[in-house]
């Protein structure tokens, strides 16, 4: 019988020692970081069944092992997560090979699917956080990568995260003392408020959100897709695991009230930012916050139709996020070579930040209204709050991308025209975004499995 737990994080780990030496090939090193990303989201797929086959013969997985005294599991939520990562890993690594990010960007997404995995197995909570802190190192030196001045944006990401960590330590310090006095209840009622805050400094509530500016405005674009996507992910699996796991702390009403309220606050002042947005980066770092304020509302809700919200709305940003990073290395691109691209990357770009307000006929639409109806079920206020943040959202994106749209056709008239190939990627590119608005049911079952399998 093999650990699925240990076997998932030894193969990424492997990996990342395996690529760190030849990070700089990026045409070697692209193919090897995908295929075994790719690898561990099969492992982590078929560890469901408990066996996994390959050409060499069929082996026997389990998904509970006993590490350093501790009981490692990975439930099935826990394993499709993982899966669905990876995948997400393989989409990632196959852009920064692309947009060349920086060096380090391969090994260390897959140390940090390594981490994600194992950290995930642990049900001991101080474990997991400081796991959970070594991912925030990993990410941090991803997205200070090479790039002058990106220094500001990866510091800021570790710091705030990091605020979380005193606050959760202490919380399980209560936990491990009730353990020894369970006749005592009123040990956990401190845990009740440290987890709260400490969950609330890692949804990137107000005021712990002002990282996300300065994320989108200096990091490479393919790393915030490990800062926007990854990360967060990893911590609602967390939060969300801790709900489920202790009780006492998800039948309290205190957590729900909190990030309700606090999801209202930021997501209202991502709506009035982002009125302010005249960048590309401004209006993408306000309409995470909008997004980031929704998530908290969701979690709000303690509900089925909560959390399916949540995972669709992080997979749909994902997406949202592919199509700012493609445009916006295109855009980078044009200022090296005498052609016109500037309106293949602003319409990348537009369909991006669109979607990532849930605007009609974009990839993010079907999430954003999913989270609408399962938060007008349950907190009206919340419910129009997100909509008239969004709303704003798309009339300030609408109108700032005209401008721009109109400023690159009257600079591309004195550059050589878009090439063939650029026109078929245009193409290529709009149908992609109107098959993921009008089919998105392949990633709206993927958040409803993960979903389920937590409540």
């Amino acid at each position: 019988m093999i650990a699925s737990p240990i076997l998932l994080s030894a193969i990424a780990a492997f990996g990342a020692i395996l690529t760190l030496p030849i990070r700089r090939w990026t045409r070697l090193v692209v193919p090897i970081t995908a295929a075994i990303s790719l690898l561990m989201g099969y492992l982590a797929w078929q560890s469901q069944t408990g066996s996994v086959s390959f050409w060499i013969g069929q082996f026997e997985l389990t998904n509970t092992v006993t590490l350093i005294g501790r009981p490692l599991e990975l439930a099935g939520w826990e394993l499709q997560l993982i899966a669905v990562l990876s995948v997400a890993g393989v989409a990632a690594i196959l852009v920064a090979g692309w947009t060349r990010p920086g060096d380090v960007f391969f090994p260390g997404i897959l140390a940090i699917l390594s981490t994600t995995s194992i950290s995930l197995a642990f049900e001991t909570l101080a474990f997991k956080v400081m796991l959970v802190e070594i991912v925030f190192v990993l990410t941090t030196m991803l997205l200070q990568g090479s790039k002058y001045g990106s220094v500001t944006g990866a510091w800021r990401f570790f710091v705030f995260h990091t605020l979380a960590l005193p606050f959760l330590l202490i919380a399980a310090w209560h936990i491990d003392l009730f353990q020894f006095n369970p006749t005592q209840p009123d040990i956990l009622e401190p845990a009740v408020i440290l987890l709260s805050v400490g969950f609330l400094v890692y949804a990137a509530s107000v005021p712990f959100h002002s990282w996300i500016v300065s994320v989108t405005k200096t990091a490479a674009a393919a790393t915030q897709l490990i800062a926007f996507f990854f990360v967060p992910s990893l911590l609602i699996a967390v939060m969300l695991s801790a709900m489920n796991q202790y009780g006492w702390y998800g039948q309290s009403d205190l957590p729900y009230q909190w990030f309700t309220f606090l999801g209202i606050v930021t997501t209202a002042l991502g709506g009035l930012l982002i009125l302010s947005g005249r960048s590309v980066a401004r209006i993408v770092a306000y309409s995470l916050i909008i997004d980031a304020g929704s998530v908290m509302m969701l979690m709000g809700t303690n509900s089925r139709l909560g959390h399916i919200g949540i995972w669709s709305q992080l997979l749909m940003r994902f997406v949202s996020l592919i199509f700012i990073v493609i445009g916006d290395h295109i855009s980078n691109e044009r200022r090296h070579i005498d052609i016109a691209p500037s309106r293949l990357s602003h319409i990348l770009v537009t369909i991006g930040m669109l979607s990532l307000l849930g605007f009609p006929l974009t990839p993010g639409f079907s999430a954003r209204w999913f989270s609408l109806g399962a938060l007008g079920r349950v907190n009206l206020p919340s419910a129009l709050t997100l909509l008239a943040a969004s709303a704003i959202g798309w009339i300030v994106v609408i109108a700032n991308s005209l401008k721009s749209f109109h400023k690159a056709h009257e600079e591309d008239k004195t550059r050589t025209q878009l090439t063939l190939g650029n026109r078929i990627s245009i193409y290529v590119f709009v149908a992609a975004n109107v098959v993921l608005a009008l089919v998105p049911t392949p990633l709206l079952d993927v958040a409803r499995k993960i979903a389920l399998g937590i409540w």
